[in-house]
């Protein structure tokens, strides 16, 4: 991907975020003019949204960040290739300044260095203008998301070509040669001295190590496939989204968050959180998410639970049964991206 379409696809999702930002900000300014439920809804559903634009966010910096370092460089490069002709520049300056040489000479012996250092200025003059855009669209990140961003490491510039100095005659050029002197270096002894002879003999320590756990399996592939029907109604009551349900493990910093999207990319999309224990489906209105008009969905037809840290889907014995990707299933545990299909109703299954 070329940098300037790069650094657009970025600013626009940066856009989109910020938007979902400032809507969760005016929301909160309205509190007390509105129920607590609903606020928390709209709020819950602009972070929910925020957080799928982050996921499409966090792998274009790393891209940026690899173009910027590649801009450092070209920039080290083209300073590299000035070499000294910069001081020796200076240097015929100073010669002209005192009477040494004249202006035809200054001229004749300056010209190719000129052209060399003004033309490497050029090249640095656009490459500095490109990586400020580069990062400024991180930096910008950064701040929205307050994510302390690592710049990549400098590149080591290139050695400097030597160029041999300016031919200006004869100069008398006195050096004063320092002969090294000679320091002794005298130390009180004290209590912290070591007794090396001691360390000498001294046998090894063997330290065991307890094993590490063994990190989860990574979240599996999300399924590409979609699914839609138009002609069924959802409707979902939900717990405060601030509502962790208490289940992350033991020991783990922060219970994960999953959600169902209906309809997902659609105009018609919507956003159920799974913030709780245990998120029931089916046709009764008892139901956390309630599927009307859809004969073919029982009416307790399946459940979606916690146990641990991880997120499973039971069928509930019904009629036409439950879907993951195409497959019938009885418990199933999910790993985020999953179809499941109820009746004709389809849902995609995502882990924040």
């Amino acid at each position: 991907m070329q940098q300037e379409e790069l650094v657009g696809q970025l600013n626009d999702l940066l856009d989109k975020f910020a938007e979902h930002q400032a809507f969760m900000a005016k929301a909160t300014e309205q509190v007390g003019k509105f129920k607590p439920e609903v606020i928390e809804k709209v709020i819950a559903d602009h972070q929910i949204k925020a957080s799928l634009l982050s996921d499409d966010i966090e792998p274009l910096v790393p891209q940026l960040q690899a173009a910027i370092a590649e801009i450092d460089a070209s920039i080290a490069e083209s300073e590299a290739s000035k070499g000294n002709l910069g001081e020796a520049l200076e240097e015929m300056q100073l010669r002209l300044a005192i009477g040494e040489i004249s202006d035809e000479e200054f001229e004749d012996m300056s010209r190719d260095s000129r052209a060399t250092v003004e033309d490497a200025d050029g090249r640095i003059t656009g490459l500095a203008s490109e990586r400020e855009t580069l990062q400024a669209a991180v930096d910008r990140w950064a701040e929205l998301s307050g994510i302390e961003i690592t710049p990549p490491p400098a590149p080591e510039p290139p050695p400097a070509p030597e160029i041999p100095a300016a031919d200006v005659g004869d100069i008398d050029e006195s050096v004063e040669v320092v002969e090294e002197a000679e320091v002794d270096f005298d130390f009180d002894e004290g209590d912290g001295d070591v007794d090396v002879a001691a360390a000498e003999g001294a046998q090894p320590v063997e330290v065991e190590l307890d094993e590490p756990d063994e990190d989860e399996d990574e979240d599996e592939d999300e399924d590409d496939s979609e699914g839609s029907s138009e002609s069924v109604e959802v409707s979902g009551n939900f717990e405060s989204p601030g509502d962790d349900g208490g289940a992350a493990a033991e020991g783990d910093e922060e219970s994960r968050r999953a959600l169902l999207l209906y309809q997902e990319g659609t105009p018609e999309e919507q956003i159920y959180p799974f913030t709780g224990e245990v998120l029931t489906i089916g046709r009764g209105r008892d139901n956390d998410i309630q599927i009307k008009n859809d004969s073919k969905v029982s009416r307790f037809h399946c459940k979606l639970f916690r146990r641990g840290h991880n997120f499973y889907v039971e069928d509930n014995k019904s009629s036409n049964g439950t879907l993951i990707n195409g497959e019938l299933v009885t418990e199933r545990r999910l790993f985020g991206g999953e179809e499941i299909i109820i009746g004709e109703t389809y849902f995609r299954f995502r882990i924040m």
